[in-house]
């Protein structure tokens, strides 16, 4: 069994490539291997995150200018926006990650920040664009890693200098982080990965926010939460959103942000099969 979705054999050898070849690196984030995982994102989405952000918090668009550097490198591909001008629906995905992120707990300056699966970086490029954070580290494959130091590499030391990549399998320190992030990838791990996650990540972290996303071989909800549980995050809860992919929720905790307790047959699980809840 694969470890997760993105341990498919084709997509980490092309993030070593890609890490390694100047013209694979030139244009990885429009390739067909990559964005089986990543970078799939069209114009219509990037009016939906536009969407999003501007009900949740339209200050972040005064500072798109600065965001748009994460489209420098890569090739991303880039589409016009009324307002915003020329951006990718990849990087306005990431900036409705970090509004998602200040909306639950408000500023990270000075913050341990751990992400659960770091893709090239994009996410961890903005939070640094935007806070003076303490550090950034990111879990993910080796070759993962290598396109992640790749990328932020080629903005300079601002960005090396707060990263720390790791991989779950050699991670023997016991650190604590004040918030852990996943944006999909935690959820699609399989079982015996998320309980080492949750034992060496997620446990030791004071805060989190977890975007869920169904895959079968992995925790269901009910006992995803449980598992949670027991690791006494403090105001553990979940969140539904207004999504046009099924079954995609949040779960977090010590949010600022009021959370929904418990499962419940309203709302974003009344149409999961009853044996999978």
């Amino acid at each position: 069994m694969k470890s997760s979705v993105s341990d498919n054999l084709k997509y980490p050898e092309f993030c070593q490539l890609a890490s390694e070849n100047d013209d694979v690196f030139n244009s990885f984030r429009q390739n067909s291997i990559y964005q089986e995982i990543l970078e799939h994102f069209n114009y219509k989405d990037g009016l939906r995150f536009i969407a999003e952000i501007t009900n949740e918090n339209p200050k972040l668009l005064n500072e798109v200018n600065v965001f748009k550097t994460n489209d420098i490198f890569g090739g991303a591909a880039i589409e016009y926006y009324e307002n915003l001008g020329f951006i990718s629906p990849s990087t306005l995905h990431y900036v409705g990650q970090l509004s998602y992120l200040e909306t639950y707990f408000g500023d990270l300056t000075d913050k341990h920040i751990v992400e659960i699966g770091g893709g090239y970086g994009g996410l961890c490029k903005l939070v640094i664009d935007r806070y003076n954070i303490a550090s950034y580290t990111i879990f993910d494959l080796k070759p993962v890693n290598a396109l992640i130091a790749r990328y932020l590499g080629e903005y300079g030391t601002k960005y090396l200098s707060k990263i720390k990549l790791e991989v779950l399998e050699n991670y023997k320190e016991d650190k604590t982080f004040d918030l852990c992030i996943s944006n999909c990838a935690f959820t699609e791990c399989a079982p015996k990965i998320q309980d080492n996650y949750l034992n060496k990540v997620i446990a030791k972290s004071s805060k989190g926010f977890i975007l869920y996303n169904i895959r079968l071989d992995s925790y269901p909800p009910a006992i995803l939460l449980s598992k949670l549980e027991n690791c006494q995050l403090k105001g553990l809860g979940y969140s539904p959103l207004d999504n046009p992919l099924p079954y995609v929720f949040i779960i977090a905790w010590n949010s600022i942000k009021k959370l929904k307790k418990h499962l419940s047959e309203d709302g974003i699980f009344i149409n999961f099969p009853r044996n999978y809840i």
